[in-house]
């Protein structure tokens, strides 16, 4: 069996020498979450309303106490909005923004309370600028991005290290997932383990930031320095360059195809 990356980062903590007594919530465990929630109320309010604490309560009764949560869950699809399927929409929104809050909330206090608490969300280098044709899910990242942060300073002075883990591309089942492996705008793409090492190394940090780019600096560096306009324009091009070219009507000069 392929190790997920969840399980990746268990071994990479482990073979680092650090505390390997974390929780991981990877895209499967979240996912079987969200779909039994989903199967007793029929829809997506009550997701949002205790399923965290429904987990922590599991696992605690069998023993498991974590002092740390890496929300590693999160899907993605690769095509025109007007094109996605809004039932696939609404899965991607409750999986990468509404389970991960849930779950955040329910475990960020005991986290606080253990001396070496860690909370690490996965976001995505998408997050930091607009994403035509994967506009669902950078939308998503940039939430997570920016929720995180926002946790990383409220926990200030706590034990608790906070951060929010901003990869490119990756070798991962992603693509898969997506529909497209031209979802990595044509960038190359970084191992799981590369990233896993940059995010440990900036979690030990004395100072450590809110939130790390693992790989695609300079595209999270554009889209802080560009205007808006042409950040989003240059997004559309990269995008529209790795999708399969389509025929495009051509109309004279009455406006009628020609």
């Amino acid at each position: 069996m392929t190790p997920t990356s969840s399980q990746r980062l268990a071994g990479t903590m482990g073979s680092a020498a650090r505390p390997v007594a974390v929780s991981l919530v990877g895209r499967d465990t979240v996912r079987l979450l969200v779909g039994a929630c989903l199967a007793r109320s029929g829809g997506l309010p009550s997701c949002r309303q205790n399923q965290g604490r429904t987990l922590r309560a599991e696992l605690e009764s069998r023993g498991i106490y974590a002092t740390g949560l890496v929300n590693n869950a999160g899907f993605g699809t690769h095509d025109a909005f007007t094109d996605e399927d809004p039932d696939r929409l609404q899965s991607m929104i409750a999986l990468n923004v509404s389970a991960l809050v849930d779950l955040s909330r329910a475990y960020i206090d005991p986290l606080t309370s253990a001396d070496t608490g860690v909370l690490i969300n996965v976001a995505s280098l998408l997050g930091f600028q607009p994403t035509p044709y994967m506009s669902v899910y950078g939308a998503t990242k940039a939430f997570v991005l920016s929720f995180t942060e926002s946790l990383w300073e409220e926990t200030r002075g706590t034990g608790l290290r906070v951060l929010a883990v901003c990869p490119g591309a990756t070798r991962t089942e992603f693509y898969d997932v997506a529909g497209s492996q031209s979802a990595d705008y044509g960038t190359k793409r970084a191992t799981p383990e590369q990233v896993v090492t940059i995010a440990l190394d900036t979690l030990d940090r004395r100072s450590a930031p809110p939130s790390v780019v693992t790989n695609g600096r300079p595209l999270a560096l554009a889209g802080k320095l560009l205007p808006r306009r042409p950040m989003v324009r240059l997004m559309g091009w990269m995008a529209r360059r790795q999708r399969p070219q389509h025929p495009v009507a051509r109309t004279n000069t009455q406006g009628t195809p020609s």
